[in-house]
């Protein structure tokens, strides 16, 4: 009973690494801010119980589309991908993505809806020892680099 338990908790880590993998390689090749809502939302969905309807008012025909079409989990399914997504490597990979790609690149682009429901989400409804081991080094980010040391600092510090 205790190995199929382990090797549940693997295969959703496995899962759940290859979903975090296609969204950075989504924001990583995106040219509008529409596509990033999207990428992120993707996994957002399978997270936490969010209202698509809220964030589609706010996106482009296509991306809605996609959006409001997102297969929705159940709560056991959604409660066992946070609890994997937030204790393994998932969390802190994508938070270096959203922290510095996100923050400095498209952030500003965001309409609220989307900063909450996709972006904040990640941090604010995330385990708080992690965000915090996660977040805090950021602040003494130096800026150098192609990132945009000010919206990093700024967003790490909301």
């Amino acid at each position: 009973m205790e190995d199929d338990s382990k090797n549940r908790t693997r295969e959703v880590a496995e899962t759940i690494l290859d979903k975090v993998a296609a969204v950075i390689a989504a924001v990583k090749d995106a040219k509008r801010a529409d596509q990033v809502v999207c990428a992120l939302h993707s996994l957002a969905v399978r997270l936490f119980p969010l209202d698509s309807h809220a964030l589609s008012g706010s996106i482009d025909q296509q991306h809605r589309d996609q959006v409001l079409s997102a297969k929705v989990p159940s709560e056991q399914e959604r409660t066992d991908w946070w609890r994997v997504f937030y204790r393994g490597a998932a969390f802190p990979t994508l938070a270096r993505v959203l922290l510095y790609d996100v923050a400095s690149n498209w952030l500003a682009c965001f309409p609220f809806s989307a900063k909450k429901h996709v972006y904040d989400v990640f941090f604010v409804n995330g385990l708080m020892v992690e965000v915090v081991q996660t977040v805090v080094p950021s602040l003494q980010h130096n800026g150098n680099g192609s990132f945009d040391g000010n919206a990093v600092r700024s967003n790490a510090e909301r």
